[in-house]
């Protein structure tokens, strides 16, 4: 009989994973057996893959649209990486296929569940089925899914000034003379900066900074959905508050805020080729002066 694969959720921090495992043992007593080898593995992760999608008869691919292996590690009961140890990566489907840790698109529009494992001493450590992967045609056209001429800054809840969302649909060519099919799984990448000056830094920028179309999370990325639209939202700080008390005095921060930033989005393919289209540039005019 075979046997059969130990699952584990992830890697734990090596203080709780060694508490955890001695808590175990305790309860368990002598039935339980932990090797405490250095080459032996005793937990697996694998790394989030390069991209949410593979194209149909093609590699996965990273930002760069370079062809892209997928990776795993394993670590010892001490919580120490073992290098070199060979890992197997594996789909549950047919979707795609994996050779050499290189996943191959192979069932348009299905979604692929992938997991890695690892010889354990003897036996089967696997990690859970929590990594999927789209296989999606080729993109080929990038365009503004609204094509309004600017955007505007609005107050949507106090001390929070956002634009509308900045939406971009991604499309693949089928043998026609126009884009024909809206694609997900593809990714957008965005940036932002005031107009005619060096983009902002995306992680500490004091200014302005996009976030999540649903959230007030900082972004630089979003994934096509199903209906093939990816998009993010641009963010700035309150340049000026003036109080009903006392219009005539605003308060005003140190650095003033820009009044109209150039918000760009790109899809690339292979070796970081601009699909047609790429860049779509979003223009967001800034409110001078914010009423409360």
């Amino acid at each position: 009989m075979g046997l059969k694969a130990r699952v584990v959720p992830g890697r734990l921090p090596l203080r709780r994973l060694t508490t955890a495992v001695a808590a175990a043992a305790a309860v368990a007593g002598a039935c339980t057996e932990v090797n405490e080898s250095a080459d032996v593995p005793f937990s697996l992760s694998m790394e989030r893959q390069a991209a949410p999608g593979v194209v149909f008869g093609d590699s996965l691919r990273d930002t760069l649209g370079d062809a892209v292996q997928l990776r795993a590690t394993a670590y010892n009961f001490e919580g120490e990486e073992i290098p070199g140890i060979p890992i197997t990566f594996t789909s549950l489907d047919t979707t795609v296929n994996i050779v050499d840790g290189y996943v191959i698109g192979r069932a348009l529009g299905d979604t692929a569940q992938i997991v890695a494992s690892v010889d354990a001493g003897g036996e089967p450590l696997q990690t859970q089925a929590d990594r999927s992967i789209v296989v999606t045609l080729k993109p080929d056209s990038v365009g503004e899914e609204d094509e309004a001429a600017t955007y505007a800054i609005e107050r949507v809840a106090a001390r929070t000034y956002l634009s509308p969302v900045l939406d971009v649909e991604v499309w693949s060519r089928l043998d026609t003379p126009e884009p024909d099919t809206t694609i997900q799984a593809i990714l957008v990448r965005y940036d932002v900066a005031p107009t005619g000056q060096p983009v902002l830094d995306p992680n500490n920028s004091t200014v302005a900074w996009l976030v999540e179309a649903g959230t007030t999370r900082r972004a630089t990325s979003d994934t096509t959905g199903s209906a093939g639209t990816a998009g993010v939202r641009l963010q700035v700080a309150i340049e000026c508050i003036r109080f009903q008390s006392a219009p005539e005095a605003p308060l005003c921060p140190e650095q003033p805020v820009p009044e109209r930033f150039t918000v760009t989005a790109r899809v690339t393919y292979k070796r970081g080729t601009p699909v047609r289209g790429s860049p779509v540039t979003f223009t967001v005019e800034n409110p001078p002066l914010a009423d409360f």
